[in-house]
């Protein structure tokens, strides 16, 4: 079967939340990345993610659990595969990032590190 049958390039979009429900998987392919914004946004919407193991996005994302870490072309081709062909390990993985995402990069969280910060230094303040 030829990709073009699989998949659709888009290129551009305005509301990328709204094409993305109708995806089955996020890809990151880069060989240099940082903390993947992109790929965050996608696992805060439950989306399969496909990443490389680079930067960042290695130290966040659990191979099997909150994505797919695939060193080559060759092994995310395999590891998708697979992945699409059991859907209990396919909806476990995408369910384990949405909560990862929300439990530790939300807003609640932020605001959380930002007041025990807070607190810490006040305590630092205080004892001197």
């Amino acid at each position: 079967m030829m990709i073009a049958n699989r998949v659709n390039f888009k290129g551009f979009v305005s509301d990328w939340k709204e094409d993305a429900k109708n995806a089955d998987i996020y890809m990151l392919s880069s060989d240099f990345e940082g903390l993947s914004i992109a790929t965050l946004e996608a696992m805060s919407i439950g989306m399969l993610c496909v990443v490389r193991p680079t930067g960042e996005v290695k130290n966040y994302l659990t191979n099997n659990s909150t994505g797919i870490i695939a060193s080559n072309e060759d092994e995310a081709c395999d590891k998708i595969m697979t992945i699409l062909n059991d859907n209990s390990l396919y909806n476990s993985i995408r369910c384990n990032a949405y909560n990862f995402v929300w439990d530790n990069f939300s807003i609640n969280e932020y605001l959380n590190a930002i007041s025990e910060a807070k607190l810490e230094l006040e305590a630092l303040y205080d004892n001197t």
